[in-house]
């Protein structure tokens, strides 16, 4: 029989999710069922470590016509981030949960 060993840091952050997130108009809540906001679009990536806060990663994507900047987007954005991701299991029975930091790139 083999044993195989891994070596896990647990002071550095492992990417967990890496997606297009798209939300409606600016991001607030009651834009996101109405069809007549248009669409938006980022590159979401969520990073986790077990000793410090998930890491929310937002960047533009290298595309024309992704709708509403993330900037302009930046509050209602990480709330729909927030209210998507924050009872999903993510990486090793850890959810995003309440303290994270999003970051806009």
């Amino acid at each position: 029989m083999t044993t195989q060993t891994t070596n896990i840091k647990l002071d550095s952050s492992s990417l967990v999710l890496d997606t297009i997130f798209i939300w409606k108009g600016a991001g607030h809540e009651l834009q996101q069922s109405n069809p007549k906001y248009w669409d938006s679009k980022c590159q979401l990536r969520i990073y986790q470590s077990y000793s410090m806060p998930s890491i929310i990663l937002c960047s533009d994507l290298d595309e024309q016509d992704t709708g509403t900047s993330i900037t302009n987007s930046a509050e209602g954005l990480a709330t729909l981030i927030w209210q998507k991701y924050q009872n999903t299991v993510l990486s090793a029975r850890r959810c995003l949960g309440d303290n994270f930091l999003f970051i806009e790139q």
